[in-house]
């Protein structure tokens, strides 16, 4: 690092070597970020070669390779749980590789684990699904069990309801960033009753 010949505000980084070998070592170095700078000159001994990358690894794509899990895409501790007397609702992204081709998929299966507090006798209480602001499937609210599991299928290609746990969508729906969220609407007879709803052990399988 030399100082601008001309402008004493300005400084200059200086990458040279003996040949081309050393100026190609140099210049990786520098670019995967590995090398601490200190001082006014640095010496790139050895520059560890970087593994080659598979398709689709992006750290913030999901894997279309295996399943994944609700608790991989969590960004935060508490994302997947939810309490109050109007539990808020719980979102998750699924951002895919905007490339992928979907066209001759059987869909997305998600396997889905759930808990939450009873409801004190059978009413509407029950849990909505939605990917990307529509609407997909509600299902009840048990008041006999506080746990509950299902498998959601959202088909890539448009289709029909198919039974009660299949939910088809238009293909377009289904982008690079997609937002699935949970929503728990309690009909709440004692209104001093405080609520909680938590995925603490939610799945995801996607499948291609």
């Amino acid at each position: 690092m030399i100082n601008h010949p001309q402008n004493p505000y300005v400084k200059l980084l200086v990458v040279f070597g003996r040949d081309d070998k050393d100026l190609l070592q140099a210049a990786k170095g520098i670019a995967q970020g590995n090398i601490l700078f200190r001082g006014e000159s640095v010496v790139v001994n050895e520059v560890k070669p970087l593994l080659p990358r598979k398709p689709y690894d992006a750290p913030n794509w999901v894997r279309t390779d295996r399943p994944v899990t609700f608790g991989e895409l969590k960004t935060y501790e508490e994302q997947l749980q939810s309490s109050g007397l109007e539990p808020a609702a719980i979102n998750v992204s699924l951002n895919l590789p905007p490339d992928l081709y979907l066209m001759r998929s059987t869909g997305i299966d998600m396997d889905i684990n759930y808990r939450y507090t009873m409801p004190p006798v059978k009413d509407s209480s029950r849990m909505d699904i939605s990917l990307n602001n529509q609407f997909l499937q509600s299902f009840n609210l048990s008041s006999k069990q506080e746990a509950n599991r299902l498998l959601l299928r959202i088909p890539v290609l448009q289709g029909l309801l198919d039974g009660k746990t299949d939910v088809s969508i238009p293909a377009l729906k289904l982008g690079a960033t997609n937002q699935l969220r949970f929503d728990f609407e309690y009909m709440n007879p004692m209104p001093a009753v405080r609520w909680i709803t938590a995925l603490p052990s939610s799945r995801c399988r996607i499948m291609w």
